[in-house]
């Protein structure tokens, strides 16, 4: 992966790993599952109250000429060009029309006084309903509108930024609950041979989102032999990738500053991360392993032919 798109993920996973070691923050991210769904509930409630609120829908002229607007709808804003109607003993009235729509105009109802000219309008749209094609319009058929306006016009619903946000705050909740820093990158090995040596190297038990503090070691190839590992003030342990619940990935560790090349060793009971000061030592270090895991299958074979030649005999 490029660096200049790594350093985006190592920098989330430095901020999500200072954050393992705070109170809440640390508690949040052990119960990810639970949070996460929490927030997702939360977020569904916000949605369902953001859809179920009444709101005005924008509508323009030529909506309403060919029924572009639901029965179910009344509350409306329009635009157009008002001019003063007749006149009126309670009240004032309006004709909004669009340049845009020939022959349509809405009669608007207003207990306030409107200003003239380039309006927008808000309010309770009483008819008419039925549909006329702008064509007829243009041929002289006349359509006539009329709504009840607004004392201060209405403002259209923005989008469902709390649902959205809630749901972001959980992806980046269930995201961040399976980052590490350092962060570990697949990398292609080269190719080399088993041989003798001992490497120093840093390791990590369990998996890396685990935060446990590194420490030092070494790693003990001697080819015929199994991969030695020994830590300090500990005992030497045998690193053998022998079954199907065992297995390596070959890569680095990425900090913001560097990265060092790296061993993921899984274990039928334990992870363990391998860090090593040169990309050299660490696929020496594979080349051992991968090594053991041959011997061991053809010994397997072996074995299991000389049974089966035994169950013929």
């Amino acid at each position: 992966m490029p660096t200049v798109l790594r350093l985006p993920l190592v920098a989330f996973g430095y901020v999500v790993e200072r954050l393992r070691h705070l109170p809440i923050a640390g508690t949040v991210l052990r119960h990810t599952s639970l949070a996460a769904a929490g927030l997702i509930v939360v977020a569904s409630l916000a949605f369902m109250v953001w859809a179920g609120t009444v709101a005005p829908q924008r509508v323009t002229l030529a909506d309403l000429v060919v029924g572009n607007l639901s029965h179910m709808q009344t509350w409306i804003i329009v635009s157009g060009d008002l001019s003063a109607g007749a006149e009126a003993t309670v009240g004032h009235r309006y004709v909004l029309t669009d340049p845009n729509v020939p022959n349509a105009i809405m009669n608007v109802v207003s207990d306030v006084q409107l200003q003239l000219g380039p309006a927008t309008v808000s309010g309770n749209y009483t008819g008419g309903r039925e549909p006329v094609p702008l064509i007829d319009l243009e041929a002289g058929y006349k359509w006539i509108g009329t709504m009840r306006a607004d004392a201060v016009l209405a403002t259209e619903p923005g989008p469902p930024w709390v649902p959205v946000g809630l749901v972001t705050a959980a992806v980046l909740l269930i995201i961040a609950a399976r980052v590490s820093y350092p962060m570990f990158f697949d990398q292609r090995p080269r190719s080399a041979q088993p041989r003798p040596m001992t490497l120093p190297v840093r390791v990590r038990r369990g998996p890396l989102t685990a935060a446990r503090t590194p420490v030092t070691g070494e790693l003990m190839l001697a080819p015929g032999e199994p991969v030695g590992l020994r830590v300090a003030d500990g005992e030497t342990r045998r690193l053998r990738l022998h079954s199907v619940h065992t297995g390596v990935d070959v890569g680095e560790l990425a900090h913001l500053t560097n990265s060092q090349p790296a061993l993921q060793i899984r274990l039928a009971t334990d992870e363990l991360t391998l860090s090593f000061a040169s990309a050299g030592e660490r696929d020496a270090a594979l080349a051992a392993l991968i090594a053991d895991a041959d011997q061991g299958s053809r010994a397997a074979a072996s074995q299991s032919a000389g049974l089966a030649r035994g169950e013929v005999g």
